[in-house]
């Protein structure tokens, strides 16, 4: 499992975005994946960490899947 943190930038009913300490926006299915320290839901401008597997090339998240999607503040 590889994990990426980053700033919270949007949620959809199927996605989340982020914002990479290095300038990258990332779009992740979250289908299936656990959500930690979220007591009341997932809020845009907090840091998470997005636990994976698979790989990511880039921006590209086509050949991951998450695992768990954990709020860090």
């Amino acid at each position: 499992i590889s994990t990426v943190e980053g700033v919270l930038e949007e949620v959809m009913t199927q996605t989340i975005t982020l914002k990479t300490d290095d300038g990258r926006s990332l779009t992740f299915l979250k289908e299936g994946a656990d959500t930690v320290n979220a007591g009341n839901g997932l809020q845009i401008g907090h840091r998470v960490k997005i636990y994976y597997t698979g790989s990511l090339n880039g921006t590209d998240t086509k050949s991951v899947t998450v695992t768990k999607i954990e709020q860090l503040n």
